[in-house]
């Protein structure tokens, strides 16, 4: 089975969210994908079979998740399925995707396939000053972010570890703006610096959410099982 290597929302080698890319010649039980995903141990392992993809953490599968999706568009360059539903893809001077439905709300907690606990903090020093909970508790995800105006944002994104970007968070973002009064809105978003991998996320909403960003293959070979 041939598999791809990239970072997703960068340009550069050694910057962006670690994704590998699996192609799948027949189906393969689930297992058998888990096994790869932790093999790999990146944050998730995409499985892509004609235009189906399925997206899978070491520890799991996820219905939708950003930075893999992203990935697979840039590979399959046209719309496809995740188990969450159809995503529809754009590609211009960098590939988007619309997130299939729409994130449901519930005051700062945000079901974007992973459900995320959102807080807005007061300045770039309070986000650079927050640190990984000493034990983080799985399946727990807490995303910071700041304003810096209204087209640029940083954010930090806490689950088991530090996210160098994540794409279902900043869908949840989008979410968390619109039931806050922010009907439309078009920003980027810069996340990862913090731990070395500097990633940048490019949003929009309006009755439909859409990430972007670039895409960099680093990377191929033939996995023999």
């Amino acid at each position: 089975m041939k598999f791809y290597l990239l970072n997703v929302f960068t340009k550069n080698n050694d910057n962006g969210n670690q994704l590998a890319a699996v192609y799948l010649n027949s189906e393969l039980p689930d297992e058998k994908m888990l096994k790869i995903a932790k093999e790999f141990n990146f944050s998730e392992t995409i499985f892509i079979q004609d235009k189906k993809v399925r997206i899978f953490t070491p520890i799991g599968e996820l219905s939708f998740a950003g930075h893999p999706t992203v990935g697979a568009a840039s590979l399959i360059k046209d719309s496809f399925h995740v188990p969450a539903g159809k995503v529809e893809v754009e590609l211009s001077d960098s590939i988007y995707v619309t997130y299939p439905g729409e994130p449901e709300v519930n005051g700062n907690v945000v079901n974007a396939g992973p459900v995320f606990t959102i807080y807005e903090v007061g300045s770039e020093k309070e986000l650079r000053d927050l640190k990984l909970p000493t034990n983080p508790i799985p399946g727990n995800r807490l995303y910071y972010f700041y304003k810096h105006d209204d087209s640029n944002y940083s954010v930090r994104m806490f689950g088991m570890r530090e996210d160098a970007a994540t794409g279902s968070a900043a869908c949840a973002l989008a979410a968390y703006l619109k039931a806050n009064g922010q009907e439309t809105g078009r920003i980027k978003i810069s996340q990862g610096k913090d731990i070395g991998r500097e990633c940048e996320i490019h949003l929009s909403w309006n009755d439909r959410i859409k990430i972007g960003g670039s895409v960099k293959i680093w990377g191929e070979g033939t996995l023999k099982l």
